[in-house]
């Protein structure tokens, strides 16, 4: 971990410059940059924007993935103003929402955003994020800069899966510090190539596929479209992938499918008890047995780091037994957002694995159970959020972030989620009843894509409801309902009768969802 002095984008930028110069930072289809290139073109552009009134400016960025994103990010950030990188998917009204709260002075916008700008205040500049392409090639390198003095140096929506989202200050030493203390917890080498198709709107893609890559000489590459992946990959081979929990999910269906298309999966079933067998030797030829379904996926992916939500045991189980090793992470937007890494070796059947160097966990106020509410105390914690001193206070007290996530903390040190304060169900009886705890029984079943569990009042009492979205196979099967009965009264005889789930709802639309995939509760 760096000294605090060295905790900002210049001195990160400066060190990865002078140790990896010449290897390649970016892939692109059409062009390629090495670290050096990506230090001038910081230098360029952020020169030309400090000559041109950009400077101590807000500036937002509307776009798909790219360099340019990348390019404009560390400009503004580092030697500029204040980057708001925002949701390309934000609809019209959204974006000027958004816009307003945020007080941007420009946008930068492309192809896929352009039209949806249209409506925004005519004191907001509009910019397309191609024109960076030739700023860098007609600026000189500046020998010198006269940067601005500033704390926050970046603003991030949070996902507002509940409420309308925050604006979150972030400063240089929060991004850098999560950063250096983030690769200290992978094992990275300067061959990895990154690859992801998370917008980088998302602290969790910036940090795992952009950031964390830059501190230790790896390069990143990004997806155009998910129905490209395969293809994609097979093009860049990258070695490490940035997914959330529902991808995980798509790639595991895509192996099973494929599996069942071509008659292989009995000798697929064979091949993973010859595997596990060798893995309890400690014999490990999980990627040469399962070589022909890797080679899909470039045939180098070693490592895959999953966050934004908790991944599902069974499938981590699963994906491990094929031989993709996962990291999986927990934090907020609030602390920049990784707080713990749950190593790709760690088996454990619970938990988001243990706190980064640097990174202090405590449990406010735990029950008989050890259960209460997560706080964190790190360099990576924000400044606080934007305008808004009242919600600031309310989770930031005396230097500890209150997380708002239900947890406990094990013996080892390990982290495990229980689930969001505000999502709690208090049961007739007055005990706690988790509605993720009975989300994830619930989803376990074949017959259910995604479900939300939750607590409605009927009179003195609290009856827990199911809506649950069935699997598009058994969607329309006669015996559906018959059968989603059977599993809440299979379910109901494993749990103590104040979790058990009183009511069930099918509807066949799913959840609408954020751009990270994340179920948007109470919008169904």
């Amino acid at each position: 971990m760096p000294d605090e002095s060295e905790l900002n984008f210049t001195a990160m930028i400066t060190r990865s410059k002078n140790l990896f110069n010449n290897k390649l930072l970016f892939a692109g289809e059409d062009f390629s940059k090495t670290y050096r290139d990506f230090y001038e073109d910081i230098y360029k552009l952020s020169a030309y924007m400090l000559e041109n009134g950009f400077k101590n400016k807000k500036i937002g960025i509307y776009a798909s993935n790219s360099y340019y994103w990348v390019l404009l990010f560390f400009a503004t950030a580092m030697n500029v103003g204040i980057i708001a990188p925002l949701d390309k998917e934000l609809p019209e009204n959204e974006l000027k929402t958004s816009a307003k709260r945020m007080g941007l002075d420009y946008i930068f916008c492309d192809d896929s955003t352009a039209q949806k700008t249209r409506g925004l205040e005519k004191d907001i500049a509009l910019i397309h994020i191609n024109e960076i392409q030739n700023i860098i090639s007609e600026q000189e390198l500046p020998t010198s800069l006269t940067i601005p003095v500033r704390e926050c140096v970046a603003l991030f929506l949070t996902s507002g899966t509940t409420s309308q989202s925050k604006i979150v200050m972030l400063s240089e030493k929060n991004l850098v510090a999560c950063a250096y203390s983030s690769a200290l917890a992978f094992t990275l080498h300067p061959r990895d190539k990154y690859y992801t198709i998370l917008p980088l709107h998302h602290t969790l893609t910036l940090m795992c596929a952009v950031l964390v890559p830059i501190t230790s000489g790896c390069s990143f590459c990004f997806s155009k479209n998910i129905k490209d992946m395969q293809k994609e990959m097979m093009f860049y081979k990258p070695t490490a992938l940035v997914v959330v929990p529902r991808l995980m999910e798509f790639v595991l269906n895509n192996i099973k499918t494929t599996a069942k298309r071509t008659h292989k999966e009995k000798t697929m079933a064979v091949a993973l008890k010859i595997s596990k067998v060798l893995m309890a030797l400690h014999i490990d030829l999980r990627r040469k047995i399962f070589k022909s379904i890797h080679t899909k996926f470039g045939g180098k992916v070693r490592m895959i780091a999953c966050g934004g939500a908790e991944l599902d045991q069974r499938i981590f189980n699963e994906l491990d037994d094929l031989g993709f090793n996962i990291y999986q992470g927990y934090g907020l937007t609030e602390s920049s957002p990784i707080l713990t890494i749950r190593g790709m070796f760690v088996k454990s059947k619970i938990g988001v694995g243990k706190p980064l160097p640097g990174v202090e966990l405590k449990i406010k106020d735990p029950d008989s159970q050890g259960v209460g509410e997560i706080t964190a105390r790190a360099a990576q914690v924000m400044l606080g959020y934007y305008q808004d001193k009242a919600a600031t206070e309310k989770v930031l007290k005396n230097g500890w972030l209150y997380t708002g996530d239900l947890g406990r903390i094990h013996e080892d040190g390990n982290l495990e989620i229980v689930g969001r304060e505000k999502n709690l169900i208090i049961a007739s009886n007055g005990k706690n009843v988790y509605p993720e705890e009975l989300e994830t029984l619930i989803n376990y079943s074949d017959l259910v894509k995604e479900s939300i569990v939750s607590g409605v009042k009927k009179g003195a009492n609290t009856q827990i409801v199911a809506t649950i979205v069935p699997e598009e196979k058994v969607k329309y099967d006669s015996t559906l309902e018959n059968d989603i009965a059977a599993l809440i009264k299979q379910i109901n005889t494993t749990l103590p009768d104040y979790k058990h789930i009183n009511k069930y709802v099918i509807q066949l639309d799913e959840f609408k969802k954020t751009t990270t995939l994340k179920i948007k509760r109470g919008a169904q």
